[in-house]
């Protein structure tokens, strides 16, 4: 896993702030995005995300190589670089990622509960 102010990365879903700001990297904007569109429903995000990918959050490298969150809904794909939705070419084109592969279960049960955890652990 790779590290994350000296603790392994996780995903979680950002809550606002005290000053109204979010705080998150590319994978917790991708996971934040998906826990809205399924109403901040746990029942809907496991069957739409988890089981049936219908909702996806993708493995990218950026134009550096440097690997990085995509979120997918619906037909279009986003992430924090971009904060909109677009059609794969048109996302593709503005951004120059290269899409490589969807998160599956095992992979995301593991940052999800790690994400938990952490939040636990932080008391947030």
């Amino acid at each position: 896993f790779p590290s994350h102010d000296n603790v392994f990365d996780h995903w979680s879903v950002m809550k606002e702030q005290d000053d109204g700001s979010l705080h998150g990297d590319c994978d917790d904007f991708a996971l934040s995005v998906l826990w809205k569109i399924c109403d901040e429903d746990i029942v809907s995000f496991l069957v739409n995300v988890m089981i049936l990918h219908r909702y996806r959050i993708y493995f990218a490298k950026t134009n550096n190589g440097e690997g990085h969150a995509v979120g997918y809904a619906k037909g279009l794909y986003f992430d924090n670089w971009t904060r909109e939705a677009l059609p794969k070419d048109e996302f593709i084109k503005k951004t120059n990622h290269k899409i490589q592969f969807p998160w599956l279960l095992p992979f995301m049960f593991v940052q999800l509960t790690l994400g938990l955890f952490m939040r636990f652990k932080k008391g947030k």
